[in-house]
């Protein structure tokens, strides 16, 4: 065997002894030395020397000459509907509210038994710790599609997969190939069913010449056995027959599960591994089995770790067992014991699947690491190795496909839909290369979708494969796809795509596949509940409508010559604003039995009567609006919605016809009908709605108040004018009322012993301060066009300017108060007219010399020429006010003076 270049020396580094006591360490062998090409993205690997036509050359082991390309051929389809439901989603409840959930279940369901907290608690915790175990690896699942050539027919292969909504049961479907274009057949029923879950289907070789014509068999492991289906098919036709020969139980194994299950190479004899690592033998007799477990002497190894990961492939000379650890070779021919082929050396690093290509005598493993290629004529040889840098997933598992042109290697998972081919496989130097870079498969597939599994069918041309994949509803899809050499100026004859035909049997599963949700068990009327309220619909939607109108017919004029006297009829709508939509309503029913309910009901104006009476504009709107105190119009902000205008109502409808239903072509007139009724209702509403009345006005004019005193009263005086005769305040069409017992203001003047006297609902009074500061606002002034003005008057224009453009600044002019004893002020008059008090400008008769420019507004004053203040009118008193700062205005205090000291000698 050619191999490339390698340390083959196996080395350990020293390992240090600590002082004390405590455990030794084990021997770390060392990484310097390597015995196998390493690839990762980026790197050739290695090279040597070959030779070539009498000579030497170079070759690496990334060999792109000979590079290989798969291109998808069509788009991908679905050839098998689901009949599996979706999985329920996971509660996102705390663990202990969900086990209060349950054992409020339980003893609804079974209120005559007792069960603990403790009990439910303990099921809850261990359900859990196993759903997580299973999420990351579940050891007793096995392949769940699998595709064997008929025995019956050369250009017809079969395809088993599960069906159903427990996966129990079995369909096998045919697919015809011609060529490269091939036909799918799925039967619409199973082919057989069983108690429990299907986890396993196996087919054996086609090699294995033991098998009778027109009759194929089939191994499928479920929960509770592992049965052998013996399957015939009628010539030339897709009738078939399972008969179900044995079935192989936990008993005959040694009490425990079977996790994997094969069929010999050369005869019809069953090889099953248990959980635990033990190889049996079943040979099937007629109608009976023979069920005994291999030698010790020749598999010398069983699991101890717990770890229950154990895999069989037949060979030609025998088996190959797998464990998490380890690959094992075993000739059952012979007595002698199993061969090691590989085993694991790195930390952490776990086997998951490996495959065989029997024409290269090449063994591809898969590890949670990286993808291992070795012959396995040579025992821990390893020729090559390829990192995938996945994450830490115990699902991948590894297949290889055979083509003319050579090994395609795919490597798929069951957390996601990613497939990354490896075009591995021997050179003309016979030297194993890669001769591409691994690239993912371009499928139609989500590659976010978990639990999906893949198969390969290769085309009878050879150069050409289909992919189906089986989602976790059980569902299957296909997609085919084309291998040619990268330098082939012409591409080999693309065909059309794997076809598939439907019987009416599966169409009707296809159908029931829009409908399927997930199975939530006893609580599923919680998640879902089914009612038919056709009835109902037709009641409120088809038949009401008629009836109302009809029964409206004859009152409707009634109901119009009353809107114009709807003011004089009304008595209780002086304190409400009131719709147009309102005024037809209330004038359908009689003034003492108006409700502000009643347009949940709606009346006589709601129907195509009332659309068509404001269409023709015959409602009486100028009526109502004469003899309303206020009335407004909200048209134009309907405008603005998009809707246009509602005055128009052909440019109404046809904006929302823009809303309109998307309807079959088998839909019945009604529903057109209803539609277009109920678009007139809604513009019936609209343009109802769009005009508000009132019968009080929202303003209220206002009195002036008369001043007897003098005329030359200044605008200060005016507004500090405090007289008994100030009006109350003018509210508009808001107005406050005062609750019972509740004085905001009481007297206290009044004596508190007096006892309270019963008070009566009365108008709003407000303190005379209240009316004094609203006094400056009168009720229905323009917002916009109000104006403020000072009345103290200090920014009017007959203020006297400065003589200089250098001025002084002014001292403040105090004002004088008065006190009075009363507890009212007394009228304030002003004996002159307010005036500034005049700027004494300083007057320069030396020259003052500047160095600053004269566009400097800078004021400046001599001490000298400094006029002296005038006295105010009373004397000043000392402030109280505690100012901004550290001693709050107040000088700091001069720090404490140290005496130096006087030192000498």
């Amino acid at each position: 065997m050619e191999h490339w270049p390698a340390d083959e020396r196996h080395k350990s580094l020293p390992v240090k002894k600590k002082q004390g006591r405590g455990n030794k360490k084990p021997q770390v062998h060392d990484t310097r030395h390597w015995n196998h090409p390493s690839l990762d993205y980026g790197t050739f690997g290695g090279a040597t020397l070959v030779s070539s036509d009498g000579r030497l050359a170079w070759t690496t082991v990334v060999d792109t000459s000979n590079a290989r390309r798969v291109t998808p051929v069509g788009a991908g389809r679905c050839i098998f509907p689901a009949t599996r439901s979706v999985n329920p989603t996971p509660s996102r409840l705390r663990q202990w509210r969900r086990i209060e959930e349950g054992l409020n279940f339980v003893r609804t369901c079974f209120p005559d038994a007792d069960f603990p907290a403790e009990l439910i608690k303990a099921e809850f915790q261990s359900d859990e710790r196993r759903n997580r175990e299973l999420q990351i690896y579940d050891p007793l699942r096995g392949s769940l599609i699998s595709i064997v050539p008929s025995s019956s027919t050369p250009q017809t292969s079969l395809v088993l997969f599960p069906m159903g909504e427990t996966n129990n049961e079995l369909n096998i479907s045919f697919i015809s190939a011609i060529d490269s274009d091939s036909t799918f057949h799925a039967p619409g029923h199973a082919a057989s069913k069983f108690e429990t879950p299907i986890l396993q289907i196996s087919t054996p070789n086609i090699s294995n010449s033991s098998l009778k014509r027109g009759t194929n068999l089939v191994l499928v492991r479920t929960f509770s056995a592992t049965s052998l289906l013996s399957i015939e098919l009628a010539d030339e036709t897709t009738d078939l027959k399972a008969t179900r020969e044995v079935d192989i139980f936990s008993d005959d194994v040694g009490g425990k599960c079977v996790v994997d299950a094969a069929f010999s190479p050369h005869d019809s004899d069953i090889i099953a591994v248990n959980t635990s690592g033990a190889l049996y033998n079943c040979k099937i007799y007629e109608g009976a089995k023979a069920v005994r477990r291999i030698g010790l002497n020749q598999v010398r190894f069983e699991n101890t770790d717990g770890d229950q990961f154990w895999r069989l492939r037949p060979s030609d000379q025998g088996y190959f067992l797998a464990s998490s650890s380890c690959i094992q070779h075993l000739d059952f021919r012979s007595s002698q014991p199993s061969v090691d082929l590989f085993s694991t050396d790195q930390l952490g690093s776990v086997v998951t699947s490996f495959d065989s290509a029997e024409r290269e005598h090449l063994l591809t493993i898969s590890t949670t690491s990286e993808l291992l290629w070795l012959d396995n004529r040579y025992p821990k040889k390893v020729l090559l190795s390829f990192k995938h840098n996945r994450a830490h997933d115990r699902s991948l598992n590894v297949k290889t496909v055979q083509l003319d042109s050579g090994p395609l290697t795919f490597l798929s998972s069951l957390k996601n839909g990613l497939i990354t081919i490896y075009d591995v496989s021997r050179g003309n130097d016979n030297l194993i290369h890669c001769h591409s870079v691994p690239t993912s498969l371009p499928h139609d597939g989500d590659m976010g979708a978990s639990e999906s599994e893949s198969s390969f069918f290769v085309q009878p041309d050879r150069s050409t494969l289909s992919l189906l994949r089986l989602s976790g509803q059980n569902s299957l899809h296909c997609q085919d796809f084309a291998v040619y050499h990268n330098g082939m100026d012409v591409l080999p004859r693309q065909a059309s795509g794997t076809s598939h035909e439907w019987s009416a049997d599966v169409q009707k599963l296809a159908q029931r596949a829009k409908e399927l949700q997930p199975q939530y068990g006893p609580l599923s009327a919680r998640h879902f509940s089914e009612l038919n309220l056709r009835t109902a619909y037709k009641k409120i939607f088809v038949t009401g409508g008629v009836k109302e109108q009809a029964a409206s017919e004859g009152e409707f004029t009634v109901m119009i010559d009353k809107l114009s006297q709807f003011w004089q009829r009304t008595s209780n709508s002086d304190k409400t604003m009131l719709t147009l939509y309102d005024v037809c309503l209330s004038a359908d029913k009689e003034p003492d039995e108006d409700s502000r309910s009643d347009f949940l009901a709606g009346g006589m104006i709601n129907s195509n009567r009332g659309y068509k009476t404001l269409v023709h504009n015959e409602l009486p709107v100028q009526e109502i609006t004469s003899g309303a105190a206020w009335s407004c119009d909200f048209k134009l902000f309907l405008r603005r919605m998009g809707l246009g205008r509602v005055d128009h109502w052909q440019e109404m409808h046809g904006a929302l016809e823009a809303f309109n239903l998307s309807y079959s072509d088998d839909v019945p007139g009604s529903f057109v009908q209803q539609e277009e009724n109920s678009r007139e209702q809604l513009i019936l509403d609209l343009a109802l709605s769009s005009m508000v009345f009132s019968a009080q006005p929202l303003s209220i004019p206002v009195a002036p108040i008369q001043v007897d005193d003098v005329e030359s009263m200044s605008l200060a005086a005016k507004a500090l004018t405090l007289d008994d005769e100030l009006p109350e305040i003018q509210f508009g069409h808001l107005r406050p009322y005062p609750k019972l017992g509740i004085n905001h203001y009481p007297d206290t003047s009044r004596d508190k012993d007096a006892v309270a006297e019963p008070t009566q609902d009365v108008e709003f009074s407000s303190p005379l301060g209240v009316r004094l500061l609203l006094r400056e606002w009168e009720v229905g002034t323009d917002v916009e066009s109000y104006t403020y003005h000072d009345p103290y008057n200090t920014k009017g224009d007959d203020t006297i300017a400065p003589s200089r453009e250098w001025a002084l600044p002014t001292a403040p002019v105090a004002t004088q108060t008065t006190t009075t004893s009363s507890q009212r002020p007394p009228l304030i008059v002003a004996g002159f007219e307010p005036r500034p008090p005049p700027i004494h400008v300083a007057q320069n008769h030396w020259g003052v010399f500047s160095t600053q420019p004269r566009g400097f507004n800078l004021q400046t004053a001599e001490h000298e020429n400094h006029p002296e203040p005038s006295q105010p009118s009373q004397e000043l008193m000392t402030s109280t006010q505690v100012l901004p700062g550290l001693y709050g205005g107040r000088n700091v205090p001069n720090k404490k003076l140290v005496k130096k000291r006087l030192g000498g000698f």
